[in-house]
């Protein structure tokens, strides 16, 4: 679904930005100065709404998910975003 997915949150994201972990990873990424005070509220609400479109993204992706059956050794196909 990773077209759908970024049409939903709105910004391309980086799909499994660690391929070395096991963990699988999707991750959103927006550069700022920290050190600049006067735009910490821009930021604030930067990371607000990009918390709100993950959740309402992926809240119903992970309830359909299976999780009683196990996990396939081979998670390979997931290190390109599918």
């Amino acid at each position: 679904d990773r077209e759908a997915i970024e049409r939903e949150i709105g910004q391309p994201l980086q799909w499994n930005p660690n391929p070395e972990n096991k963990g699988k990873v999707i991750a959103i990424y927006h550069a700022v100065d920290l050190s600049d005070r006067k735009h910490w509220s821009e930021q604030i609400e930067w990371m607000l709404d990009m918390t709100k479109r993950f959740h309402k993204t992926f809240g119903p992706r992970a309830k359909k998910l299976d999780l009683s059956r196990p996990v396939e050794a081979d998670d390979s196909k997931f290190e390109d975003g599918r």
